[in-house]
């Protein structure tokens, strides 16, 4: 239960600041076309490494893995916060979507790990569904956070920072599953 948990927060986390980004930067003076490129790099970037990821996920301890991946989504997420011309924010949502893709596709494959033959896709579904939520409750939430500046939080990346520093610390909870011994053809 703990893994679709982990992966609904990573994506609460990050739709609760990538919605608001683009209004956020716009405000900020960035132009359209640079504010693209800061969501797009964010997005595309860290399909480069998927695949070494996913090796690294075979050989390393997936929950070491996560956890690194989590905190290194959390501290560029932050600061990001402190940031405001493009070429540094690009650079940093390079960071921010890498840690959030190792932790992805780790906690993807420690959970797919998990499944045991019986009931296969009912908690295939189980653990999709408890993850699409954060797609919703992400911005949901995140836009009252940010009307009310809640604790002076009127930055969509600091609402990130705060919304995935619980799942961090849940993060920590999560059972050693050993490296596996992998050889590519």
């Amino acid at each position: 239960m703990i893994l679709p948990i982990l992966a609904f927060g990573y994506i609460f986390a990050m739709r609760a600041f990538l919605v608001y980004l683009p209004l956020y930067l716009e405000d900020g003076g960035l132009s359209q076309h640079k504010i693209g490129a800061l969501v797009s790099v964010f997005q595309i970037a860290p399909l480069l490494l998927l695949i070494p990821f996913g090796i690294m996920g075979d050989r390393f301890r997936p929950r070491h893995l996560m956890v690194t991946g989590l905190l290194i989504f959390a501290g560029a997420l932050f600061v990001s916060a402190k940031l405001s011309s493009f070429v540094p924010l690009l650079f940093v949502f390079v960071v921010v979507g890498l840690g959030g893709s190792l932790f992805t596709i780790n906690c993807d494959s420690l959970y797919f790990k998990s499944i045991t033959d019986r009931r296969r896709g009912m908690k295939l579904a189980w653990y999709s569904g408890i993850r699409a939520m954060g797609f919703g409750l992400g911005p949901f939430l995140a836009g009252y956070v940010l009307d009310a500046n809640f604790m002076l939080l009127g930055n969509p990346m600091l609402v990130g920072v705060l919304s995935i520093l619980p799942f961090i610390v849940i993060s920590l909870f999560l059972w050693e599953v050993p490296a596996e011994r992998i050889v590519l053809a």
